[in-house]
């Protein structure tokens, strides 16, 4: 079963390979370790979720005012970055299909661009996770490495292996993993960017608000 997910692949399912060793075979990076950055997300998620890790939301804002518009530009940037992610590993599905290899549990990887979606447009859930951006980051991070290692593998499928004649070559496949770990690198960049531009603005609204409470003390201390 498990090798159905990646048929006509030159070795089928297992950690181990005697094409690509010591890395594992194209069929387990495809099954086993291509989702395992999304499992690790959703796992990370559910912890903030406990008690011990989840604080109290803060209402939400009911100002109309916009936005600073460097966090716009963050966002629009950090949204844009995902729909690359989504876009790239679309084209590698769909490749993967059209040659008949088989796409393992790649499709999985679109949970995790949409969980990183949510929580990003929420806020970590209205501000109930503490801590989201870390699995946020730890998502792109991971998703890099397993995208660098499938890379590196492939690099060994050279001759008959390297798939010429085929319609999906190993060559058009070092392409699409080349702008993946790019694409992946660049969210690990924005998602710190956007840690640091929303914890000062985090800090400008509370001094602001202690300053209105001391102005307030004042007025109606005279």
């Amino acid at each position: 079963m498990v090798a159905g997910l990646c048929s006509n692949r030159p070795e089928g399912f297992g950690p181990t390979s005697k094409i690509t060793s010591p890395l594992p075979t194209q069929c387990f990076f495809d099954v086993v370790l291509a989702p395992l950055p999304t499992w690790i997300y959703l796992c990370s998620i559910l912890l903030f979720l406990s008690p011990g890790w989840s604080r109290i939301p803060r209402p939400a804002s009911t100002s109309s005012s916009p936005r600073p518009w460097v966090r716009r530009v963050l966002a629009s940037v950090y949204y844009f970055l995902i729909s690359v992610i989504v876009l790239m590993e679309s084209v590698e599905i769909a490749r993967l299909i059209i040659a008949d290899l088989g796409i393992g549990t790649l499709p999985f990887v679109y949970v995790g661009c949409l969980l990183a979606v949510l929580l990003q447009a929420t806020d970590g859930g209205w501000r109930r996770l503490r801590g989201w951006w870390a699995a946020s980051i730890m998502f792109w991070t991971a998703g890099a490495v397993v995208t660098a290692l499938k890379f590196v593998a492939l690099t060994k499928f050279t001759g008959i292996l390297a798939r010429e004649e085929t319609l999906y070559p190993v060559e058009h496949q070092f392409t699409d993993l080349v702008v993946l770990m790019i694409f992946y690198g660049f969210l690990v960049g924005a998602e710190v960017a956007m840690v640091v531009v929303r914890q000062k603005s985090m800090s400008g609204a509370a001094v602001e608000t202690q300053g209105d409470v001391i102005q307030l003390r004042e007025t109606l201390g005279k």
